[in-house]
């Protein structure tokens, strides 16, 4: 099912529909979800992007069994996500509630998660710190929280993660030290912990252990120590944005783009 350019209510009769697999609404001005839709026991992708959804997220979404992908996505949804978010979802892959008005800690009961690849809860206004479980959804490629409220130090769990793509922290209040642990991931290509107050400094053999990565933000903290020569090792840098730190000594002279797309960013 396929809709663009609706606005009201999703109909309640889309409940008879039983056979439904996937949904999708986005860019509507829908204001609800109907609790019918929570009967669709076959159901795998819902799709609810960029509508007017307003007030909580329905619970009915967090019991639907079935589902693989549940995205709501530039909404104007308020309120905390269940702390057992996926206790119900037994088959999600993908959750993406990015910019809307969700608040308070996130789900820490990120264990029963053993399917989520995609979480991505980016410009919401989450606050407290990064639950240690989320180290447990073993199967997770991308972490996207970025432009939140969230304090405290980064889990050294996340780089336990076998299988990470993306890593997308910025423009929180995160403070301590990067844990080593994500610098040691063959399959990591975005790495973007900018606008936090992140301190110490990066390992001296930094590029060794991300022969995959593209895109490495760190400016806008409170890091410090030498350039590590080791970065030219990342043989695939196209983004390198280090500026509004401390760091000092030299650009190693190894670290020579030679793509037009390629990017190179320090300063003071």
């Amino acid at each position: 099912m396929l809709i663009y350019w609706l606005t009201g209510s999703i109909p309640r009769e889309v409940g008879n529909l039983t056979t439904l697999k996937e949904i999708y609404l986005d860019n509507n001005n829908f204001i609800e979800i109907p609790n019918e839709i929570g009967t669709l026991g076959q159901l795998e992708e819902l799709f609810v992007q960029n509508n007017a959804l307003e007030g909580n997220v329905p619970m009915l979404v967090f019991n639907m069994s079935s589902l693989i992908t549940l995205t709501l996505k530039g909404n104007y949804l308020k309120g905390r996500l269940p702390d057992n978010v996926c206790q119900n979802l037994l088959h999600v892959q993908h959750l993406n509630f990015a910019q809307n008005e969700l608040e308070g800690p996130l789900p820490s009961k990120f264990w029963q998660c053993n399917q989520l690849v995609n979480i991505v809860l980016a410009r919401n206004n989450f606050n407290e710190s990064i639950p240690k479980s989320i180290g447990n959804a073993t199967q997770l490629k991308q972490i996207e929280l970025s432009e939140n409220n969230l304090t405290g130090t980064i889990p050294y769990e996340i780089g336990h993660l076998p299988n990470l793509e993306i890593l997308d922290l910025g423009g929180n209040n995160l403070n301590g030290l990067i844990p080593t642990t994500i610098f040691n991931k063959s399959t990591t290509m975005f790495i973007q912990l900018d606008n936090n107050q992140l301190s110490g400094s990066l390992p001296t053999n930094i590029g060794l252990g991300l022969p995959n990565l593209q895109e490495f933000a760190i400016g806008e903290n409170k890091l410090s120590g030498e350039i590590p020569k080791f970065i030219s090792n990342a043989s695939q840098l196209t983004l390198l944005a280090m500026s509004h730190n401390f760091f000092y000594g030299f650009i190693p002279s190894t670290l020579c783009f030679n793509k037009p797309s390629s990017t190179f960013s320090s300063g003071e």
